[in-house]
């Protein structure tokens, strides 16, 4: 029997994505320096090839690409990547359109990179089983800026909640993730940073109205709209700026982890 999986394709998102997904130098920068001093701790080698897997825009993995680092990426949104090859790089990125649970690849990376990404596939060991045959470790996390806790945010859930819609769960969490591995015997480090940033107010109003939070996706127009008209009068009846910065932090979380 023929198992029909559903994929979330980030093409209706493509042309906002880096702007509505931003992340502080600061962190990309650590992001950049942790991927490096692993390749160079556990291969020690001059030049390493790594495969991002949901590469997409290449929003920070793609500044990794570099005369001694071949980078491969593999995404299901054919815009997602024309936004990347839009992008001006010294070292563009090798790109495949495809699926992250069927890899299409048959050499040996050093590494593959699963960056915000792990919480949107079902299929978690598929995931692994196709990781291990293409690659020699696997380095998972989450980069992301929060505006999950902005009061705007927060109503418009609750407003969503009470219009009779129930969130659903797509996939793992990165925490998930890494204690399956644990269980699995597998050694798991673990690396953390936050830092303080801010979100313009009006941007995270145009990412709930225009729905661009793929977790919004699979809600029913009816009830969206219904919740998109409460958050408005909400808006307008208490007098709520729209202007102006949200205070917020910004994280990056990394697992290596080695097959």
């Amino acid at each position: 029997m023929e198992v029909k999986m559903k994929y979330y394709s980030f093409n209706n998102v493509a042309s906002v994505y880096d702007k509505t997904r931003s992340i502080p130098q600061k962190l990309v920068d650590k992001f950049l320096q942790e991927i490096i001093l692993y390749l160079q701790k556990i291969f020690k080698k001059t030049s390493y090839q790594v495969l991002s897997l949901g590469l997409g825009t290449g929003r920070i993995e793609a500044q990794l690409s570099s005369q001694n680092l071949q980078l491969f990426g593999i995404d299901i949104s054919e815009l997602m990547i024309q936004e990347l090859r839009n992008k001006s790089m010294d070292y563009t990125p090798f790109v495949s359109i495809g699926n992250v649970t069927s890899l299409p690849f048959r050499k040996k990376f050093h590494a593959s990179l699963a960056i915000h990404i792990v919480h949107m596939i079902k299929n978690y060991k598929e995931l692994l089983k196709e990781t291990q045959k293409v690659s020699k470790s696997l380095i998972f996390g989450d980069a992301y800026t929060a505006a999950y806790d902005n009061p705007i945010y927060i109503f418009f859930k609750k407003t969503l909640e009470k219009n009779s819609w129930k969130e659903k769960t797509r996939g793992f969490t990165c925490n998930e993730f890494k204690d399956f591995l644990i269980a699995m015997g597998y050694e798991v480090d673990t690396k953390e940073y936050t830092t303080p940033t801010q979100i313009p107010k009006n941007e995270i109003y145009e990412s709930i109205r225009k729905k661009h939070f793929s977790s919004f996706w699979d809600i029913p127009d009816s009830i969206y709209k219904k919740s998109l008209f409460d958050l408005k009068s909400k808006i307008e009846k208490e007098k709520i700026s729209i202007n102006g910065y949200y205070n917020t932090n910004s994280y990056l979380k990394l697992n290596f982890v080695r097959f």
